[in-house]
């Protein structure tokens, strides 16, 4: 025993996922209600009014590069990304907040988003 040594473990919950995974997280706007619940990210996506349900892209490549890394997509770019989050205007999900350059609002809650999603299945 004298010459083993004992490397320390780290409990599971300091072990780190690698940046941008998140766990049971299959959609853009799940992955961005997310981030925007984590202030580690805060330097790609940020709320500006969370009651209103505001919120700001701070860095659209680097939260592309995020979703891409989540997605196991390497390529993603934040025009590929943006394709997804105007399909989400069509559904109601998330708004452009006019005038303002990367500025979106969500229409709904997760849960209503959610709740929405299984009444047309």
């Amino acid at each position: 025993y004298r010459n083993h040594v004992i490397m320390p473990v780290s409990p599971p919950e300091e072990q780190q996922m690698p940046i941008g995974r998140i766990a049971d997280c299959r959609l853009l706007w799940d992955y961005v209600y997310q981030l925007l619940s984590d202030s580690r990210y805060e330097n790609y996506i940020r709320w500006e009014d969370p009651d209103s349900k505001v919120f700001r892209i701070m860095d659209p490549n680097g939260l592309a590069r995020l979703w891409g890394n989540h997605k196991n997509r390497t390529n993603m770019t934040y025009e590929k990304m943006s394709r997804a989050l105007r399909h989400y205007y069509k559904l109601n999900i998330i708004r452009k907040e006019p005038g303002q350059r990367l500025l979106f609002r969500f229409m709904k809650t997760p849960d209503e988003i959610m709740n929405g999603q299984t009444e047309r299945l």
